[in-house]
């Protein structure tokens, strides 16, 4: 995903939308951190976390 960010920032130039320009300007335009922080705090980061997640929204971790 960042590197398509890191493609669309570089080809796109000044016509690109607000939130990806702000980002792109406080990351010198390099979005692998951000991304990696956005995953890092994501329920997607392990399979635990997931079923945590699961586990408090609906009650159950698999299919029953």
């Amino acid at each position: 995903m960042a590197e398509e960010l890191n493609l669309y920032v570089a080809k796109a130039g000044e016509d690109i939308a607000p939130y990806i320009a702000d980002l792109a300007k406080q990351n010198n335009k390099q979005f692998s951190g951000t991304i990696k922080e956005a995953f890092d705090k994501s329920i997607l980061v392990s399979k635990e976390e997931t079923g945590s997640f699961l586990s408090k929204s609906f009650g159950r971790t698999s299919r029953q």
